[in-house]
């Protein structure tokens, strides 16, 4: 998608939480992602690598050097 494109849909699905419907988010943007979930779950490999409160896992160490390269 185009970056206008993302910006959008990311404010759409912000809107829709806001109204209190749940979302499910499958995204492969973990910076933008966290920054809008409540609630995050890194799989790798098909498998659950790491989960937990979305402002908690984007501040963990391991998860910022290994999915967000920082």
């Amino acid at each position: 998608l185009s970056p206008l494109l993302v910006e959008e849909m990311f404010a759409l699905v912000q809107r829709i939480n806001a109204e209190g419907l749940p979302v499910l988010l499958m995204e492969q943007n973990a910076v933008q992602t966290l920054a809008v979930a409540h609630r995050a779950y890194i799989i790798e490999n098909g498998a659950v690598a790491m989960q937990g409160p979305a402002a908690d896992l984007a501040r963990d160490p391991e998860l910022r050097r290994n999915y967000l390269g920082l």
